[in-house]
């Protein structure tokens, strides 16, 4: 009872950050296909046993619990979205309890700035990892450093959670050295070592079966580069998608702020919280460099920067600054259009996402009506979008949906996701959703013929 008295705070917190997810959990898996893609894996997993993961490099400790609920039969978007919403509570609680030692009202700040940024929002009502590699890292940095084994723990399944995590050792390790000096070191080296063997020891346990079943092939990272996409991924991602459009506004005219009195304000970095943080803050924006495909990548550095700006700003900024990210989750979308375009709509990333995947849902129980009545030489174009959620259909036509369709130099139509060759005989149906966009990518128009399969008259568009 003492310990949940002395936590007090920390469990209101994390209870009413949940309680703003549980109304958003309930509709689907997210308009990011890995979210379908996940939902598969765990569907493999509890019938085979076997863990086939939904993408490479692999997310194993998500998608065991997935595993397992769909084994005890709670598979629907609820129940996989459910332990997601729980973590993001979890983490709010975690980052109000690391904090709080400077100031109650301003640890409870910050760990609201996080909860409310959209990126972090959006997160925490789908089943993807993203919460669960954060809130594990905040778990290892947070604990008293006289837990070392619980550091090693939650470091481990950080990274068995998304494996850019085994970074997170750094900023971990750094908690132990008050000043940078080789005695410092040398005295603190069996807490180090043990965090890393602890921590390497939980990992190694969770990724064994890709080893087993895959060797070292289960360490690929994606690694197509193209220098407009890229520089467009970086500016989207670190500004509308991150902090919606009002959060962005306001998230860098106080980071202007902050700058500006940086003087006043240097005694802060030397607090010992400050340099594993700011060390995090330049490992996890360096690894998104290397893959700048998703805001939430860059969750872990929102620690050190809603730190510094609550910490170094007067009250009432911060309470600005979390009203703006708020609404920003219901107001104000900067999305592109299906030809790179981009294009500003009034419902926010919440509300958006809400009108995806109800057109989606629509849209698969079309294709599937569709498609089950035609014969072995019909194919249909799905997009990334509905291919996975063709997976489920339980229909031997699942397997000629395809997400793109592309002709070799020898004129041979292959699938483009995986290459294989389609038959010289096949017919092909598009979603009318994606024809702009196949038109401009893959020039369909002088590659092969096709008709349209009509949806946006039943199903609508999400904006």
């Amino acid at each position: 009872m003492s310990l949940l008295r002395s936590l007090s705070i920390e469990i209101i917190i994390g209870i009413s950050v949940f309680l703003t997810r549980l109304p958003w959990i309930s509709n689907g898996l997210g308009m990011d296909s890995d979210g379908d893609r996940v939902l598969n894996a765990a569907i493999n997993l509890a019938r085979t046993g076997v863990y086939n993961p939904s993408r490479f490099p692999a997310y194993p400790l998500p998608e065991y619990v997935d595993g397992l609920l769909v084994y005890f039969d709670l598979s629907s978007p609820f129940w996989l979205n459910l332990p997601v919403a729980l973590l993001s509570g979890v983490c709010s609680g975690v980052i109000y309890y690391w904090f709080k030692s400077f100031s109650p009202i301003k640890g409870a700040l910050i760990a609201l700035a996080f909860a409310f940024t959209p990126a972090v929002y959006l997160a925490s009502t789908g089943p993807l990892d993203y919460l669960y590699g954060i809130t594990f890292i905040t778990l290892s940095l947070a604990v008293p450093r006289r837990y070392v084994i619980q550091k090693g723990v939650f470091l481990g399944l950080a990274a068995s959670s998304r494996l850019s995590y085994v970074f997170g050792v750094v900023p971990v390790v750094l908690l132990f050295l008050d000043k940078l000096s080789w005695e410092n070191v040398k005295a603190n080296s069996k807490n180090m070592v043990l965090i890393c063997l602890v921590s390497g020891a939980v990992t190694i346990l969770f990724e064994l079966p890709l080893y087993v079943h895959y060797k070292l092939a289960w360490l690929h990272f994606e690694d197509d580069f193209d220098l407009k996409e890229t520089i467009q991924l970086l500016v989207g991602n670190t500004t509308f998608r991150m902090f919606g459009v009002l959060g962005s506004v306001c998230v860098y005219a106080l980071i202007a702020a902050a700058v500006y009195n940086f003087k006043k304000n240097r005694e802060l970095f030397k607090q010992p919280v400050f340099r594993p943080l700011l060390v995090m803050a330049v490992i996890y924006f360096l690894v998104f460099l290397r893959l700048p495909h998703e805001a939430a990548y860059l969750m872990p550095v929102l620690l050190p920067l809603y730190a510094f700006l609550v910490l170094s700003l007067p009250k009432y900024y911060s309470f600005a600054l979390i009203f703006c990210l708020a609404v920003s989750n219901l107001l104000g979308s900067v999305v592109k259009d299906d030809i790179g375009g981009v294009r500003l709509l009034w419902k926010g990333p919440l509300l958006l996402t809400k009108a995806k995947e109800d057109q989606w849902a629509c849209i698969d129980h079309l294709a599937r009506d569709f498609m089950s009545k035609q014969d072995a030489n019909v194919y249909l174009i799905g997009g990334t979008t509905l291919c996975p959620k063709a997976r489920r259909w339980g229909l031997d036509a699942a397997s000629r949906v395809v997400e793109f369709v592309k002709k070799t130099p020898e004129g041979v139509l292959t699938a483009a996701h995986d290459n294989t060759a389609l038959p010289a005989n096949a017919r092909f149906y598009l979603l009318d959703v994606w024809i702009r966009q196949q038109q401009h990518h893959w020039k369909f128009t002088s590659d092969f013929s096709y008709e349209l399969l009509h949806t946006v008259e039943t199903c609508g568009r999400p904006d």
